[in-house]
C-alpha cells in the first residue's frame, strides 16, 4: 500500500534531521582533525522550523538552507513531500560520493596488491532502486534514504519499468 503524503512529510522531515545530524557531527570530527578551531555543530547549524500545509503544521530540524528550499513548496503536501524527496535524494547521492572520496583516504602507496579499502567503509551501503509516492522511483539510493526518508520500497539492482500511475 502506498503512504499518505503525511506519512511521507513526517517520516521524510524526521529522516532528514537525523541525516543533517550524522553529517554535521561526521563534518566536526574531519574539521578538528585539520585543526579547525571552533567547527560549528548541530546546536549552531540546525533549528526547528515550522511550515503550513493545508490545514496542518509539520515541524522539524534542519539547516536554514533547507528551510528556505522547502518554503517554496509548500502550496500542497504532495508538493512538500516530493521537495522533500529531492532535499534527501541529493543528500544521498553526496553522502555516496563523500564514502567513497573517504576511502581513498585509507589507502597506501601501492606495493604488490592494493588493499579493498573502500568495501569495507562502504559495506551496507549499496545502492539500489527506490520506489516511492506510487509513481516515482529513482536508482542509486541506499536502503536507508529509500525506506527511511522517502518512504518507498527497495530493490537491490537498478531500476526496471517505471511503476504505473495511480489515477
Amino acid at each position: 500500500m502506498p503512504s499518505s503524503e503525511d506519512e511521507r512529510i513526517r517520516k521524510g522531515l524526521k529522516f532528514l534531521t537525523k541525516a543533517d545530524s550524522a553529517t554535521i557531527r561526521a563534518t566536526v570530527i574531519l574539521q578538528r582533525l585539520e585543526g579547525v578551531p571552533h567547527p560549528q555543530g548541530t546546536t549552531t547549524l540546525l533549528k526547528r522550523y515550522s511550515f503550513h500545509i493545508g490545514q496542518k503544521v509539520y515541524k522539524g530540524v534542519m539547516i536554514k538552507e533547507q528551510h528556505d528550499y522547502l518554503q517554496g513548496y509548500t502550496a500542497n503536501p504532495k508538493q512538500f513531500a516530493d521537495a522533500i524527496a529531492r532535499i534527501l535524494l541529493i543528500m544521498n547521492n553526496k553522502i555516496l560520493t563523500t564514502l567513497t572520496d573517504l576511502s581513498g583516504a585509507l589507502g597506501v602507496p601501492k606495493i604488490g596488491k592494493a588493499p579493498v579499502v573502500a568495501a569495507k567503509i562502504l559495506a551496507g551501503t549499496t545502492p539500489g532502486c527506490c520506489v516511492f509516492d506510487t509513481d516515482q522511483q529513482q536508482a542509486g539510493v541506499t536502503q536507508s534514504f529509500c525506506e527511511g526518508g522517502l518512504v518507498g520500497t527497495w530493490t537491490q539492482g537498478p531500476c526496471g519499468k517505471k511503476p504505473p500511475t495511480q489515477e
